[in-house]
């Protein structure tokens, strides 16, 4: 049994089994299909690159990834090889991380919202910050 934690022991089964499964020509084909719509794209924005562009950009991979799915023999995906799924979800990994990366500090002196009025919660950049309890 490998030892630590849940996370550890996780990535390295994945690492090994990512290392040992070949690219096959489908998913070869969709990964430069990400890098050319969804990647470069982005890398051309450079700090322009903000947190909704980048969730724009993860609805778009979605958006590609079921168009892949869909027109992918199902036979084919269930072989042992790195295929579409496997692909989708590193490159989600990756848009994930720049997003996490655009995060920026939170200014508690912006919390300091009026009172709610009417039963209505206040809101702080689309966040619902509840109620008062009175």
């Amino acid at each position: 049994m490998p030892s630590g934690n849940y996370d550890s022991v996780l990535r390295q089964f994945r690492g090994k089994q990512e290392k040992s499964l070949p690219l096959c020509p489908p998913g070869r084909r969709f990964s430069e299909k990400l890098q050319e719509v969804v990647f470069s794209p982005l890398s051309h924005l450079g700090e322009r690159a903000t947190r909704p562009r980048i969730q724009q950009a993860k609805l778009f991979l979605l958006d590609i990834y079921m168009e892949w799915h869909h027109n992918t023999p199902e036979h084919h995906m269930f072989a042992p090889h790195t295929c579409l799924a496997q692909i989708f979800e590193q490159s989600y990994g990756r848009l994930q991380l720049m997003y996490l990366e655009k995060q920026t500090p939170i200014n508690y002196d912006d919390l300091d919202t009026p009172q709610a009025t009417n039963n209505e919660a206040p809101f702080y950049k689309g966040m619902v910050l509840g109620f008062d309890d009175e």
